[in-house]
Order: structure tokens, then C-alpha cells, then sequence
């Protein structure tokens, strides 16, 4: 383990590896989303942990991904894309997005999805999407900011828990709401959606 971190200090003009960073802000839990979105060869997506509310109006989301995956150049051509925040029991499907060997009706096969407006995959049995067109592209170092504008949200019911990602492992929350029944709704239902 890096000693600058063992220590809880920086030696003074030493620049922060980033291993040393990478394992720092692990500590904060996040929550976990699957990003997808239409392309020229299919449906395609991946996991993001880097989600983050910038505006209300108007409704903006920012996720960060690494300048050099396929995805970053996919999401620009799309346009449009999705933000599906993963509940508890999607911890294998958000597995399944993060790995890069995967793609198109590959990576989507056995996964209950309808295009949402924006014509990016929703997939059911999240806590919640935010079906977004694409606003504008942040250069951030390595990485880029897509903001999205969001167009439509889609509330899964609240019983639901969520992964959370921590220390580099997925894990999860109790949901404060208990065991109680509940219906749940396709995204396709007009209940399920607001605008």
C-alpha cells in the first residue's frame, strides 16, 4: 500500500499516483447506474459509479467516463442516452455491463429492456432512469463529462435497495421501507413514468 496513504499525510511536492487516489476516494460509498443508450450496431451500455445531479433547471445528470472506452465515443454519436440506477438485485447485471468484452444484443441478451423516448434502453426493475438527451461534452482530464438533460424519469417502486460501490466492491443498503408487497410496474406502464 502506498504510504502516503498508511500515513494520512502528502510529502510536500510529491504529486498523488493514481492508485493512491483511486483507493482515497473509494472510501466514499457511490451509488451504481447502468448507462445506456441506441447505436448504429445496437443497444449498448456500461457502469458507471461517477453519477451526479448538476442542475435542476434545467434537469441536468453528469457521468464521467475514461476518454480511451469504446463507450465515449458511442454515447457522443448516440446523442441520447440513459442513466438506469441499479437496485440491490441487479448487482450481476451491473457486473455484466462493466465488463468491456461485451456488446450489442450480446451484452443486452436475457435483460428485460423497452427504448425508452429517447430511444435508450430502460431497463426494469431499477430504482429509477432518467432518459436524457445529450447536452454537452466536458474534457476532465482523462476522463470526459457527458451532461445529460434529462427528458423523462421513471420511478421503480420504493421498497427497492440499491448497489452501492465502496472500497472497489459492489454491496448494498437495507431498505428502510421492510419486506412489504408491492407491484411492481414494467416500465412501459404509464404509472411507472412521470414527466
Amino acid at each position: 500500500m502506498d504510504q502516503r496513504i498508511v500515513m494520512g499525510k502528502h510529502p510536500a511536492g510529491e504529486a498523488v499516483s493514481p492508485r493512491a487516489f483511486r483507493t482515497a476516494l473509494g472510501t466514499f460509498p457511490t451509488g451504481v447506474a447502468i448507462v445506456t443508450f441506441q447505436t448504429d450496431e445496437g443497444p449498448h451500455g456500461m457502469t458507471v459509479n461517477s453519477l451526479v445531479s448538476l442542475s435542476l433547471d434545467p434537469p441536468l445528470v453528469g457521468i464521467s467516463v475514461d476518454r480511451r472506452a469504446r463507450s465515449a465515443e458511442l454515447i457522443e454519436r448516440a446523442s441520447r442516452f440513459a442513466v438506469n440506477v441499479a437496485s440491490a438485485g441487479q448487482r450481476d447485471l451491473a457486473l455484466r455491463f462493466a465488463t468491456n468484452g461485451l456488446h450489442g444484443e450480446e451484452l443486452f441478451a436475457g435483460v428485460d429492456w423497452t427504448p425508452g423516448p429517447t430511444g435508450a434502453p430502460i431497463i426494469a426493475g431499477c430504482l429509477a432512469v432518467v432518459d436524457c438527451d445529450l447536452h454537452s461534452i466536458l474534457p476532465t482530464g482523462d476522463h470526459l463529462l457527458y451532461l445529460g438533460e434529462a427528458r423523462v424519469l421513471y420511478l421503480g417502486p420504493p421498497h427497492l435497495s440499491p448497489v452501492v460501490f465502496h472500497r472497489s466492491t459492489f454491496t448494498g443498503l437495507r431498505a428502510p421501507y421492510g419486506d412489504h408487497p408491492f407491484l411492481h410496474l414494467p416500465p412501459s406502464s404509464p404509472d411507472w413514468a412521470m414527466s
